[in-house]
């Protein structure tokens, strides 16, 4: 699993919760690997075992490496580099669940990066490994609530067997359609999570279009309505019909005869 995002998006956060989930509920071995480390893990069911690698890429690839022999069932490795991810695909090839941490924006573009970083394999090689070990994206942006409480928007990708025919032919630029048909699967564009919180009164158009991936198109979504306004003339900003205007009363209603 990836968890992507900005700085300061909550990624790690997202990370570090999954990691003691699985702590407090499975009798697992669980590596952390960090650059520093910001996150402690304190043994629960599982045995838990803390890695920091500095911020060398050689380091966090040795360190990935060594896992392959450690037993790990589990393991979160933050600030992932390029350089590491083969090592890392290995890993996932042992059996061993991984949520890797990446500064990237979108699903699609984490999963660009993820195929094309250095592996050594020829181009269809890589893509097929991470179409085969990938199971879902997480990418996350923290917005400004209109209660004053930091509101998280997300998108979110699951690799289905559609997604990973399209990851292995190197059409990444479909990603994003395949994630809006999928959402029985919860599959949601970063976008459309925006337009509903905007609907929902949690955050503003203009911070809406601040996180947005596409803001031409979203302002298009607004319609006339300005970027702060949440309930614009013709639709409330999220593609949902406005609050019906009141009905004229009967004497409004009547037209005037033509004048003679």
């Amino acid at each position: 699993m990836l968890c992507v995002g900005s700085r300061c998006s909550g990624k790690s956060t997202l990370a570090a919760a999954l990691t003691e989930y699985v702590n407090a509920h499975f009798d697992r071995r669980i590596a952390v690997v960090q650059p520093v480390a910001e996150y402690t893990c304190t043994p629960d069911k599982s045995i838990v075992t803390h890695f920091e690698t500095g911020l060398d890429p050689a380091t966090q690839r040795d360190t990935v490496r060594r896992l392959r022999h450690t037993g790990a069932d589990f393991a979160l490795v933050d600030d992932l580099s390029p350089e590491v991810v083969p090592e890392l695909l290995t890993l996932a090839e042992t059996g061993c669940l991984i949520v890797a941490v990446m500064h990237v924006r979108g699903a699609a573009a984490a999963i660009d990066r993820l195929c094309n970083a250095p592996h050594g394999l020829s181009e269809r090689a890589a893509r097929a490994l991470v179409a085969g070990q990938l199971i879902c994206v997480a990418s996350l942006e923290l917005c400004a609530g209109l209660a004053g409480r930091p509101v998280l928007a997300r998108e979110f990708l699951v690799v289905t067997p559609a997604l990973a025919g399209l990851i292995a032919g190197g059409e990444f630029d479909r990603i994003d359609d395949a994630i809006t048909t999928g959402r029985k699967y919860e599959m949601e564009l970063l976008d459309e999570h925006l337009l509903r919180l905007v609907r929902t009164g949690a955050i503003d158009r203009k911070e809406a279009l601040d996180h947005s991936r596409n803001p031409a198109a979203m302002q298009e979504r607004f319609g006339r309505g300005g970027a702060d306004d949440n309930t614009g003339d013709d639709d409330d900003g999220a593609g949902v019909p406005a609050r019906p205007r009141p009905s004229p009363d009967g004497a409004a209603a009547e037209q005037k005869p033509p004048e003679a």
